[in-house]
């Protein structure tokens, strides 16, 4: 871990993540729910006993666009995916307990009191027969929540100088989706954290390349622009 007295010191974070020679000035925060449906066992014969914990959990999942997510100016909406969704039944018996995963990706303003509302009003509105309980997933790493830097930021200002001064143009500006390292520099350390990499593409995949003439592009920004942060 950083050590407290090493934060004091922190003005700027520079992260060099590919994003294709553009400027990254915040991005998406993360939360990774658990659902856990618990039913009703009966003989799979006669479904009506029971309350099927797999079937009521897949109506669940299968609404999560019903809810209506938080837009932010710059990070766009929040959004959910399915990562995992898991149940069985105990020989031919209506399953009575099934588990799902889900992504909730979420902007500025939106936290993790607000996911549990949102899933909550959706479980009364669908009147689910299963009990449905909703948590975190256990993690070993603290939340990523989502940030934004100032485009007028002093740091950001220098940036703009050092770039228009060896490429004759300012660089586009751009917010991830998704989450990183740069989420945690960011609102842990509680400074302008700016994001900037080469051209890339395939990401999280075996053929995963950025290209060599960007990747000494960037490297020559980032020189002069430590040298403009030393002055």
């Amino acid at each position: 871990m950083i050590e407290d007295r090493k934060l004091d010191r922190a003005d700027v974070v520079l992260v060099a993540e590919p994003t294709n020679e553009t400027l990254m000035l915040g991005a998406r925060g993360r939360f990774v729910v658990q659902l856990e449906a618990f039913g009703k066992k009966a003989h799979a014969a006669r479904p009506e006993l029971g309350v099927n914990a797999i079937e009521e959990l897949g109506r669940f999942v299968g609404a999560l666009g019903r809810i209506r997510l938080r837009r932010h100016g710059k990070l766009g909406r929040g959004s959910y995916c399915t990562l995992h969704i898991e149940g069985s039944a105990d020989g031919l018996s209506v399953p009575d307990s099934a588990v799902a995963l889900l992504d909730r990706h979420v902007v500025v303003g939106e936290d993790w009191d607000g996911v549990v509302t949102e899933l909550t009003g959706l479980t009364e509105k669908l009147g689910l027969k299963s009990n449905l309980r909703i948590s975190r997933f256990p993690r070993p790493t603290p939340d990523m929540r989502p940030y934004v830097v100032r485009e007028n930021n002093h740091f950001v200002n220098l940036f703009r100088k050092v770039y228009r001064r060896l490429f004759g143009s300012i660089p586009d500006i751009t917010y991830g989706r998704s989450v990183g390292d740069f989420n945690y520099l960011a609102t842990y350390l509680g400074v302008p954290t700016l994001v900037y990499g080469p051209v890339g593409r395939n990401w999280h995949s075996a053929d995963e390349w950025v290209g060599v003439d960007s990747l000494k592009r960037v490297k020559r920004f980032y020189v002069e622009y430590l040298k403009a942060l030393a002055e």
